[in-house]
C-alpha cells in the first residue's frame, strides 16, 4: 500500500516510515504539511492512504485532510493526535477524517488501523 505520512517531528516521521516499510508498505514521508500537500496534488490517485499528525505548523492535520479530500475524496485519512478536545471528533468528521489514533502510537497500532480502514473501504465499494 502506498502511504503519504506527515508529522513535523523528524524522529517520529523517520521511525514510522521505517516501521511501515518493514511491514511492506511504500511510504512517502514529510515533516512539512505544505510539501506533503504539494506531493499529493501532483498525483492524488497514487496514494492509497494518508496518515497525518493533527497538530502541524502552517497547515494543521484537519485542514490538510480537508484539502486532500477535495482532491481525492476516496483516499482514507488517519489522523494521529495527542488529545481530542471537546467537539474535536465532530471537527475531525467535518474535515473528512476516516479514523484517528491517540498518541503515543506504535507501528502495530497504526497497522491495525490501516487494516480496519482497508476492510471498511472494501466493504463500502461493494
Amino acid at each position: 500500500m502506498k502511504i503519504l505520512f506527515i508529522d513535523d517531528e523528524i524522529v517520529t516521521t523517520t521511525l514510522s516510515k521505517e516501521g511501515l516499510e518493514k511491514l511492506g508498505h511504500e511510504v512517502e514521508a514529510f515533516t512539512s504539511s505544505e510539501l506533503a500537500l504539494d506531493a499529493f496534488k501532483v498525483s492524488p490517485d497514487s496514494f492509497e492512504l494518508v496518515i497525518t499528525d493533527k497538530h502541524m505548523p502552517v497547515i494543521d492535520g484537519l485542514e490538510l485532510c480537508a484539502q486532500i479530500k477535495k482532491l481525492n475524496s476516496s483516499v482514507p485519512v488517519l489522523v494521529l493526535t495527542g488529545f481530542v478536545e471537546e467537539g474535536g471528533q465532530n471537527k475531525m468528521s467535518q474535515a473528512g477524517v476516516d479514523r484517528y489514533l491517540l498518541k503515543p502510537i506504535s507501528i502495530n497500532n497504526i497497522n491495525s488501523a490501516i487494516e480496519d480502514l482497508v476492510t471498511n473501504q472494501q466493504t463500502l465499494s461493494k
